[in-house]
Order: C-alpha cells, then structure tokens, then sequence
C-alpha cells in the first residue's frame, strides 16, 4: 500500500474512532482496532539500525521540542499498532519476526519485558530495570538505558538495536509530587497524576509542563546516545502516545484507537561513535521477584 493511500485510510480510521473513547466493545470499534493492526507501523518491517522508543511520548510534544536537538534531523509522524506498552510488546514482537530478533540487542527500562520479552529469543535483552531502578524516583532514569546501550553497541555485534526508555512516561522527574507513588508500608498504587488530572486537582499546564520537561530530559541523554554509537539509520519513535483529557481520555489506557494515542514522532538520523563519552560500568544479575515487578510497574502508574 503506498504512503498516500495509507494517509487516506489513517484520516478515515480517525474519522470511524469516534466511539473509541471506551474501551472496544462495539463492532464498529473492533474494526477500527483490526485496521490499526493491519496498516499500523510494524518496527520490523521499517528501515532502521538502532530504534530509539521513547515511552508515552505524543507527536505534538515531540514535533515542539524537536528544534532544540541538532542531532534529531527529519521529522515525521507514524501511527503505533498500540496505545500501550503492553500492547506495543505484544504486536511488534511476533514469531514471524523470529530471525530479525534472533540478531536483535534490546535494552529497556521497561518492566513489561518481563511478561512479554524472551531473552532465548534476542541476541541481547538488557532488562535494565532490574538494575538501575531509581526507587526514590519510581521509575529507570534515561542515562541508565543510554549507558547500557552505548556499553551493548560497543562490546557486542549486532544487526540492530533497540533503546527502550521510559520517558517522557511519568513520574515526573522534575515535579516529583504529581507522579505515581507506591505506599511504602502497604504496598497499595496510589496517588495517579492522570486520575488527579482528571479530578481537577492538579492543573492542565502544570502536567503538561512536566512531561514535556521528563521528554526534554530523555532527549539530552538520547542525544548522548546518538554521539557515542554508530547507526547509519537511526529512528526515534514512541511505543505510543498519551491522553490529557481529550475525548476524556488521561493517561494511556489499552485498547483505544483514539489520535493522540496512536499518532507517535517517527524521527529519522544518523548516529556516529565519537568516543567522547563513557557509560557507568554497572550491569547486574539481579533477580526481581514478582512481587517486585509488580511494585515497579505501581511506581510507573499501573495498578
């Protein structure tokens, strides 16, 4: 199918969502959601030597910041096959993909790997939330996933790269108070910055302020990245996007078809090893019991 045509059926698919605001439920919604399926960008069928997926991340967002990077060069839009994680994980990671993966490294400072991901599969899965979780933060701050990937590229062979980062998702890394937080003493999710959204508690401009500061943090160390390994095509895309009350959508929830959810940055550079920087020599065999997982996705905003 050529681009435009895609251009025509995406502008139609919008225009069909318009009951997608729920979860799919309807027969008109589960088409919508086949459609996205079938025609939505699929990461292995895409030219690409080192993929950059920024977590959350909205095109708009993205589209504003994007002139401050000299590094991100040409800017264009996609559309996921997911609004979430787990979704992203579940469509892009396929059997039929089996000898790309088998070639792949795949660095994530997403906990879903451990549901979704099988290291047998991957020449390298870094799971590096395991190890460089920020426990006073909740979440893998961006230089980790950066470190761990210069340190994949540089001692290993592979035909492509994956860095999986968790920004712009919340927490906030700058406004630590709007974040998901986890009761230390009963283990219970609480505080959501999108159900505080949602109740007016917080405002509209304070929220929006933070996530693009948590995109604007994982952008610097992206760009650290991109000096310090080499890709002669590299892409920084986004897993999917994010709701801020549109259509009365907050947050990410699955299973949604709705434009700011679906539509993600889909920006094509170069990257060229400078040496100029050196990654933390870390790295754990860490195990993580369930329970802790489960403690680190709460962190992260699910319950």
């Amino acid at each position: 199918m050529s681009r435009d045509a895609i251009e025509v059926l995406k502008d139609e698919v919008w225009k069909a969502s318009v009951f997608a605001s729920r979860p799919l439920t309807t027969v008109r919604e589960r088409f919508v959601d086949a459609v996205f399926d079938a025609i939505g960008t699929e990461i292995y069928e895409e030219r690409w030597d080192l993929l950059v997926i920024l977590d959350a991340c909205r095109a708009d967002v993205a589209r504003s910041v994007v002139d401050d990077y000299d590094v991100l060069e040409t800017f264009d839009t996609a559309f996921t096959k997911s609004s979430s994680s787990r979704e992203f994980l579940a469509t892009n990671f396929r059997d039929r993909h089996a000898e790309e993966m088998a070639r792949t490294a795949y660095v994530t400072g997403n906990p879903f790997s451990n549901d979704y991901l099988d290291a047998s599969e991957f020449a390298l899965l870094d799971e590096v939330w395991r190890y460089g979780w920020d426990a006073d933060r909740g979440t893998v701050p961006p230089d980790a996933v950066t470190d761990a990937t210069i340190r994949a590229c540089r001692e290993g062979e592979y035909d492509r790269t994956v860095a999986h980062y968790m920004q712009p998702h919340f927490p906030s890394l700058t406004d630590p108070d709007l974040g998901s937080a986890v009761d230390p003493e009963t283990n219970v999710w609480i505080d959501s910055v999108w159900d505080r959204l949602e109740a007016g508690e917080v405002s509209h401009e304070r929220v929006w302020t933070a996530y693009e500061d948590n995109l604007r943090h994982v952008l610097d160390s992206v760009e650290t990245l991109l000096r310090n390994v080499d890709a002669e095509i590299a892409v920084v895309t986004a897993d999917h996007g994010n709701g801020f009350g549109e259509h009365g959508i907050y947050g990410h929830p699955r299973l949604r078809t709705r434009r700011t959810l679906r539509e993600v940055p889909w920006i094509t550079t170069t990257a060229a090893d400078t040496g100029e920087y050196e990654p933390e020599s870390t790295g754990s065999d860490e195990t993580v019991t369930d329970d802790a997982v489960k403690e680190r996705l709460r962190d992260l905003g699910y319950r």
